[in-house]
């Protein structure tokens, strides 16, 4: 007799195991109540696709939409091989900055529209995950799990950058995660820039500067989604796993149709970081440092840029981007630029745009900002 196996995740993926070692699929002789026991037996799994090891089980799988706390099943089972043959569509989402209610509202949207389309979606943010919002968390484990699983992306965004700074400075991790990607500086190589604040600042007013900067800028509620006391930097302790999910954040995001950055930067800027490459073994250290200069100067454009843009960062590609916050998506054709921030933090709403047919799905902001102790 096969024997089956489920598990369920709030992410809203059902995962269905059969015993099939018999040679035949025993379902329908099941009766509601064991199917019950069976149910209740199961732990809930975190993850996105459990793995199965052993080679008499074949997994099938059934996609569940998480809508007004109910679960609704597709029609049929999609076989992994089903879904792996199916058309990729690509779904963008606009900063969600931890708002993970209104990200889940949208999701189940996503799925509904890629379920009636007959596609499989990529879910592809355009960073800034994190900060102001209540649930930091919840938002970096989703997309670290569904990146794993080859269902969402993610780019680095200015928000992701101030939290990798400032735990790096006054909490930093072990070796075996590396340090900063190179993209990024450090607070003492920003302090010794001169630039900016550090213009007038001592190291040490300069470096509680930036504490307070990131910690009233949202980096208060990230730490707290983290279970992390934000008066007490020596606690800033993210898990490894997340942490090394952001740590691998690209600086941009692209396919044959769409380039993704979080910032708008120009097509030099662009191009440079595209074209960068690690320190050659014949490369002399000082022409090394030289460029590895540049490449920061041009990544600090992919993540903050706010200017208006004059002519097309990729004249091929539409390029997506979020950063600055407009009560409407803005699509501008001369320089074929998309930028999703609608301010969902700013009691506005969050949005997402499917490329494949020029669809938009919206949700509104929910939570109300919570007063500091």
């Amino acid at each position: 007799m096969a024997s089956l196996y489920l598990t369920w995740t709030l992410d809203g993926i059902v995962t269905i195991t059969y015993n099939t070692q018999q040679g035949r699929n025993t379902r329908s002789s099941r009766t509601k109540e064991k199917r019950q026991k069976q149910r209740k037996a199961q732990p809930l799994s975190e993850g996105f696709y459990p793995e199965t090891t052993e080679k008499n089980r074949q997994m099938i799988v059934w996609k569940m939409i998480q809508c007004d706390d109910k679960l609704v099943s597709s029609l049929h089972p999609l076989t992994p091989r089903t879904i792996k043959n199916m058309e990729q569509w690509h779904y963008f989402v606009g900063d969600i900055h931890g708002c993970y209610d209104e990200y889940k509202e949208i999701e189940a949207c996503i799925h509904r529209h890629a379920e009636r389309q007959k596609v499989r979606p990529l879910i592809v943010s355009v960073g800034d995950m994190i900060d102001r919002g209540p649930a930091s968390a919840s938002v970096v484990r989703h997309f670290r799990r569904g990146t794993e699983a080859g269902t969402h992306a993610a780019v680095m965004g200015n928000h992701e950058e101030f939290l990798l700074v400032s735990l790096w400075e006054f909490a930093p991790w072990g070796v075996r995660l590396g340090g900063l990607p190179h993209g990024i500086r450090t607070l003492k190589q920003r302090f010794e820039s001169k630039k900016g604040s550090a213009r007038v600042l001592l190291w040490e007013q300069y470096r509680m500067f930036y504490q307070y900067m990131w910690i009233t800028q949202g980096g208060y509620e990230t730490l707290e989604s983290f279970q992390c006391n934000p008066h007490q930097p020596k606690q800033w302790d993210i898990n490894a796993e997340d942490l090394s999910f952001l740590l691998q954040l690209p600086m941009y995001w692209e396919n044959k149709d769409y380039v993704v950055t979080h910032a708008l930067p120009k097509a030099e800027h662009l191009t440079y970081v595209r074209q960068f490459t690690p320190q050659g073994e014949e490369e002399a250290d000082e022409d090394w440092s030289a460029r590895l200069e540049v490449y920061r100067d041009a990544c600090r454009q992919l993540l903050w840029r706010r200017p208006p843009q004059e002519e097309a960062p990729d004249p091929d590609r539409l390029h997506i981007s979020g950063h600055t916050s407009y009560n409407r998506v803005k699509r501008t054709k001369r320089t074929k630029t998309l930028q999703l921030d609608t301010g969902c933090i700013y009691k506005q709403r969050l949005t997402a745009w499917c490329g494949e047919d020029n669809t938009f799905f919206r949700a509104q902001y929910r939570h109300p900002p919570e007063s500091h102790p």
